[in-house]
C-alpha cells in the first residue's frame, strides 16, 4: 500500500521522519543502480520494462483499507524473483513509485522514501530470500508437481 504524505505531514516529527526514510531509501537506490549497471544487459531490459509496466498497472487497482490508505498488489517479490536479485525490486519499484508520486500524486513526495522501503526493499528482499529458501528446500517448482505441469 502507498503510505500517503498526510501520515507524515500532520505531526511535528513528520518531515524529519520522512527525511530519514528518504536517506535509507537512497542508500538502497544507489545499490540498485549499481546492480543495474553490472547485471542489466540487452536480454533483461525488455523483461524489466514489462515487469515495471505490469506493476504500474496492477497498482492502479486500489482496495480501500480505512484511515485514508489503500491496499493493492505490490510486485516487489515478482520483480526480484524474475530478475534474480532483490535490488531489481528496488530499482523497478523506485521508478514506478516516482512516476506515481510525481504524475498521479499517489503516495506523495515526502512519503516516497518510506514507500520505496515498504514496497521495494522489504517486499523485494523478503520475497526473494523466501523464494530462494523454499526453492532449495522443495527442490522443484510447485508447477511441475501439479497435474498438467511442465515435465521435469
Amino acid at each position: 500500500m502507498h503510505i500517503p504524505d498526510f501520515l507524515f505531514g500532520y505531526s511535528g516529527m513528520g518531515v524529519p521522519i520522512g527525511i530519514i526514510f528518504w536517506i535509507i531509501a537512497l542508500v538502497f537506490i544507489v545499490l540498485a543502480i549499481k546492480w543495474a549497471r553490472e547485471n542489466l544487459d540487452e536480454s533483461k531490459i525488455p523483461i524489466l520494462a514489462v515487469i515495471a509496466a505490469g506493476i504500474f498497472a496492477l497498482q492502479a487497482f486500489n482496495l480501500p483499507t480505512g484511515f485514508g490508505v489503500s491496499g493493492h498488489l505490490v510486485g516487489g517479490a515478482l520483480a526480484a524473483i524474475v530478475l534474480g536479485s532483490p535490488f531489481a525490486a528496488v530499482f523497478v519499484l523506485a521508478i514506478v513509485l516516482v512516476i506515481q508520486a510525481l504524475v498521479f500524486g499517489d503516495g506523495g513526495v515526502l512519503a516516497l522514501g518510506a514507500n520505496i522501503i515498504n514496497m521495494g526493499v522489504i517486499a523485494g528482499f523478503v520475497g526473494f530470500y523466501s523464494f530462494s529458501a523454499l526453492k532449495n528446500r522443495i527442490g522443484v517448482p510447485i508447477s511441475q508437481q501439479l497435474p498438467g505441469g511442465l515435465p521435469a
